[in-house]
């Protein structure tokens, strides 16, 4: 097996751990909104529900935690990457990301962005 190859398939779980780890962010804040908006549109007292509110809250902040862990692996393994010379380009595959999260090209002055 090719260190490319190999760098692929850690990166294909990589962004999978990634994209787990959001998601389940985004349904446990869902899940928080609908037990508050439940509560007020069927006027239920405020207590009702609040301890299974603070479970929720805290299970959050650990897969937020979780999120952290991930982001720093994701910056160790691209540092790995550059270290052993595998074109992390190469190794990742083709994606699309947020102008802040790259793709870092270096400015040469002969480049212009495009829509």
């Amino acid at each position: 097996m090719s260190r490319t190859f190999f760098a692929r398939q850690l990166t294909v779980k990589l962004h999978k751990s990634e994209r787990a780890v959001d998601l389940a962010i985004a349904e446990t804040a869902e899940q928080m909104a609908l037990m508050v908006r439940g509560r007020l549109d069927h006027g239920f007292a405020v207590q009702c529900g609040h301890d299974a509110m603070l479970s929720m809250a805290s299970a959050q902040a650990g897969l937020i935690d979780s999120r952290t862990a991930i982001v720093t692996a994701h910056n160790q393994l691209k540092a790995s990457a550059d270290q052993f010379g595998i074109d992390y380009a190469v190794a990742s595959g083709p994606q699309t990301k947020p102008d802040e999260d790259g793709p870092r090209v270096p400015k040469t002055g002969f480049l212009h962005r495009v829509a």
